[in-house]
């Protein structure tokens, strides 16, 4: 009902107008009948941004609350009508002026008006006339000439016995709540297999529309319009008459079985909804979803109409999980989702790290927050009602739970679902792109690759995290890239032996005669005492037990730490530079993380960048 018509009502039937409950108010006006003090109506004005239009246009919503004394609950539950905006008790209710018929308006509010010249007494039944004040009506009177009385002869139409039947079915003694659904079912199963042929077309518009809102002529519309839509031909028509057919559908009639209705409900869908009401789909597709879960269908049959829900599932879940799918899945998801721009440098690299970036930003504690619950998504359980806003008789549902997947789940009860699912943060899709970037930008400053990219105001704890992790990926490649030699013990005895017949072939008759003396030779002795007095100041079992070394690579390792003599050594046994530092490099590589030994002319030299470290290392008292 429009506030124009209403206002014009209640100036001409009782020369009443709404009044602003305090000067100057232009949000909430009062009606107060006369000889009564109190109010027994508000008007109140809510101003919103429209959902279906430009951001620069207003969306006026009008609101009333009437006093309809004891009168309140029996209306409170039709369509459209609900308890009051602004007042409480039970003798108010409230309605949305714009999802109103206008005569269900008028009846109410001039039921409320004779309660309040009454004094709120329940003699409402007598009449009143109010003559309009002269001086302040807009409207005043003018004589009228009668035209002469006709006889008009009213041609009766000719009622089918099922509608009529149907009709007389009616249960008046049921309460709106309940009854309104009840006598809608019992009322479309008279008229399941009936069929007209009307051909004139008689227009309705109804808020949750039933056969009982029908004149005989839109009856026959209706039904001539569902005989077509049965038989293939889908026509425009009233926006109610769609619903009627919904509702039917929906309470199992017009189908073969439960799953025959919901096939029909798609066929509506995509030859009428899509084509000429699309506004019809926002409830259609929620009430196909709870058809399928209150019936029990197979989800294979029917996960065309869950399409967006399990697509939002199997993302929030994949976020919890990035471990179970792919990385490059795992990070073209993410950029699809986030619509992230920019493209890395590091190539098909950057979906290993971004996933395992992710991996570890689900490991740690956030300064005592869960990263995924906190920022990403939270398990949610609602209790809702099934069918909501469409007319469905109360059954008992096929079964009491339904799952979508391990995630989403219904338990259900009567006409009411509990539904556990994972809800996704307000803002989780800006959370994910802002990681996305940095993990893009520190990246290629790590790897120095590509331009720089300003960073974002990401939460501090959350960079800190991504850093530590670029830091981390970095050293499993260089772990990854290690050659791994394999080394057959059982062959060691036969290598040293076959070492041995070649070191002896190599030896002159000099050295071979050198080798003989007694090893304990004073003049020997003194030339080893010299040789180990000048690494005195390293414990070389200490560094072999730490790292491996044996004893000729510890000593070949602290002679080049403190650059002095090492060749007598090597050449007393007879080693070769290159074979010790090849060895030494590999077992230091852990903890250095690079070779430490090169060769500069074929002389073997410590690396200038780590002396520093391997002094403090291997020296004593360093």
């Amino acid at each position: 009902m429009q506030l124009e018509e209403l206002e014009d009502f209640l100036w001409r039937k009782y020369s009443l107008k709404f009044q602003p409950i305090i000067g100057g108010n232009k949000k909430i006006f009062t009606l107060q009948a006369p000889g009564n003090t109190n109010f027994f109506a508000f008007l109140s004005r809510f101003v919103r941004q429209s959902d279906n239009y430009p951001r620069s246009s207003l969306e006026h919503i009008l609101t009333l609350d009437i006093n309809c004394g004891d009168f309140a609950n029996t209306i409170r539950d039709l369509p459209g009508f609900c308890d009051p905006f602004r007042v409480t008790g039970e003798q108010w209710i409230g309605l949305w002026l714009d999802q109103v018929d206008g005569l269900e308006v008028k009846k109410a509010l001039d039921y409320a008006y004779k309660l309040a010249v009454n004094q709120d007494q329940l003699n409402v039944n007598d009449q009143y006339l109010v003559l309009p004040v002269q001086e302040n009506a807009s409207i005043k009177y003018k004589s009228q000439k009668i035209p002469p009385r006709k006889n008009i002869k009213i041609q009766e139409q000719k009622v089918d016995p099922i509608i009529k039947k149907m009709r007389e079915s009616y249960d008046y003694s049921l309460f709106p709540a309940q009854g309104r659904a009840k006598n809608f079912y019992n009322q479309a199963k008279i008229a399941a297999d009936y069929e007209d042929n009307y051909e004139d077309f008689y227009p309705f518009k109804r808020y949750f529309p039933t056969y009982h809102d029908m004149t005989l002529a839109q009856l026959r519309t209706y039904f001539t319009w569902r005989n077509k839509v049965r038989k293939g031909t889908f026509e425009k028509t009233s926006s109610s008459y769609v619903y009627v057919y919904i509702y039917e559908l929906l309470n199992g009639i017009g189908g073969k079985d439960k799953l025959d209705s919901f096939k029909k409900l798609l066929l509506l869908q995509k030859n009428y909804v899509e084509k000429y009401d699309p506004e019809i789909d926002q409830y259609l597709l929620t009430w196909l979803q709870d058809y399928a879960i209150f019936n029990n269908l197979d989800l294979k049959i029917v996960k065309n109409v869950f399409t967006n829900v399990l697509a939002q599932d199997k993302f929030l879940m994949m976020l919890k999980n990035p471990a179970k799918v792919d990385a490059q899945e795992f990070n073209e998801a993410l950029i699809s989702k986030t619509k992230y721009r920019s493209h890395s440098p590091l190539g098909e690299k950057f979906a290993d790290l971004l996933s395992s970036v992710w991996q570890k930003l689900l490991a740690t504690p956030l300064e005592g927050k869960d990263f995924y619950q906190f920022y990403i998504a939270h398990k949610n359980q609602v209790r809702r009602p099934l069918f909501d806003k469409a007319v469905v008789y109360h059954q008992e549902p096929a079964v009491k739970r339904y799952e979508l997947n391990s995630e989403h789940k219904f338990e259900l009860l009567g006409m009411y679902a509990t539904e556990v699912s994972l809800v996704a943060q307000e803002r989780y899709l800006a959370i994910i792109k802002d990681i996305i970037h940095e993990v893009d930008r520190l990246s290629r400053k790590f790897y120095k690759k590509g331009r720089a990219l300003k960073p974002n105001n990401l939460y501090t704890p959350i960079l800190n995290v991504i850093k530590k992790a670029i830091i981390e990926f970095h050293e499993q490649e260089l772990e990854a890239a290690k050659p791994k030699i394999e080394i057959n013990f059982g062959n060691l005895s036969q290598i040293r032996q076959e070492a041995s017949i070649t070191r002896e072939s190599l030896l002159t008759d000099q050295e071979k005669e050198f080798d003989a003396q007694d090893l304990n030779e004073p003049a020997l002795n003194n030339i080893e005492n010299k040789e180990n007095a000048k690494v005195s100041d390293f414990d070389n079992e200490a560094i072999a037990d730490s790292f491996d070394l044996s004893e000729d690579e510890s000593h070949f390792l602290l002679a080049l730490i403190k650059n002095e003599n090492w060749h007598s050594y090597l050449d007393k046994k007879h080693l070769m530079p290159s074979i010790l530092a090849d060895s030494i490099n590999e077992k230091l590589f852990d903890e250095i993380g690079d070779s430490v030994i090169e060769f500069e002319a074929d002389q073997p030299k410590i690396i200038d960048d780590y002396q520093e470290d391997l002094e403090k290392m291997f020296l004593k008292g360093k």
